[in-house]
């Protein structure tokens, strides 16, 4: 059983870090020093018995056991004495539909691994999972839908958004297509190689009411002639290993697709900066919702465990 050990100043010290994410910013909003930060962390840690945070690229994320307890800790600034009752949120017992909208490759790549993660956890949860078909802003808007999964860097007004991944593009042919061998010898592949050979497109949903990621006019515009035009991203593994198309594709795409047995090559990076970073969005409505910020969390939690970096199991039947 957790025992009283904690001080309002370690309390408060906690929800700052939840808010700010940084160990060094948080100390100078509390006026701490940073020795003094690092043994409140590791005073709560202990207290609590897990990690309550995790480094990631843009700071120190809390976890969802460190999200569960946010609200509690927030509302017992000034109820000190009840913090070690029950959190206020139980996953185990949370009951909900909750409406994710995707492309067919967001619902492969992150759902198959982020919805066992939430079920594992909140078993009394639902889902619902929709194509992303227009106006992804107004229905996160309306809450008709509770997240969208789009590949953006920018969002519109009331919209948040926190990257899940990220995944360099390479280009990408049939096994024993002749620009394979090229790029072996020269180790890369200029215009003029590329042209020789059809391509595959593939485009960004319309109409999402958000803008798509700088690169896509660079996916849509390989040189040479598109041959094959596809709202689905998930047929071009199979597309390209039967025929001379050349696509473009993320690694964990790729990945997937050769652990699934078909014959294709990634070959050159296309350039600095083409990464595909799919982002979970949500309306600023529902920061305030408890179960809602717990399954962000399980979002990017789920991805930062993996350290070699993420993969799925691409369909084969």
């Amino acid at each position: 059983m957790i025992q009283s050990s904690l001080s309002q100043q370690d309390l408060l010290f906690f929800v700052t870090l939840c808010r700010l994410q940084s160990l060094t910013v948080s100390a100078q909003k509390l006026n701490l020093s940073l020795s003094s930060a690092c043994r409140m962390l590791t005073h709560l840690r202990e207290t609590f018995g897990e990690p309550l945070f995790v480094r990631s690229r843009s700071g120190l994320m809390p976890t969802p056991g460190a999200m569960a307890l946010l609200p509690k800790a927030i509302m017992l600034l000034d109820g000190f004495d009840d913090l070690f009752e029950p959190p206020v949120f139980d996953p185990a017992q949370a009951q909900r539909l909750i409406r994710i909208a995707c492309a067919d490759f967001g619902a492969v790549s992150i759902l198959t691994k982020v919805i066992p993660a939430i079920i594992d956890k909140a078993p009394h949860l639902d889902f619902q999972i929709l194509p992303i078909e227009s106006d992804l802003v107004g229905k996160l808007s309306t809450g008709e839908i509770d997240f969208g999964i789009f590949p953006t860097e920018k969002t519109s007004p009331g919209i948040r958004s926190v990257r899940i991944l990220e995944s360099p593009y390479r280009y990408v042919v049939r096994r024993g297509h002749p620009l394979e061998a090229i790029y072996h010898a020269e180790r890369k592949l200029t215009e003029e190689d590329l042209a020789r050979w059809p391509n595959i497109s593939v485009h960004v949903p319309p109409g999402s009411g958000i803008a798509p990621p700088a690169h896509t006019d660079a996916r849509r515009n390989l040189p040479g002639r598109t041959q094959v035009r596809s709202a689905y991203i998930l047929p071009q593994p199979a597309l390209i290993a039967a025929t001379d198309l050349v696509g473009i594709m993320p690694e964990v795409l790729i990945r997937g697709a050769q652990d699934a047995g078909i014959a294709i090559s990634a070959l050159s990076p296309i350039f600095s900066g083409m990464v595909h970073r799919p982002h979970l969005l949500w309306h600023e409505r529902n920061d305030g919702d408890t179960l809602l910020r717990w399954v962000m969390a399980l979002f990017v939690y789920v991805f930062h465990e993996e350290k070699e970096g993420p993969t799925f199991q691409y369909p084969t039947s």
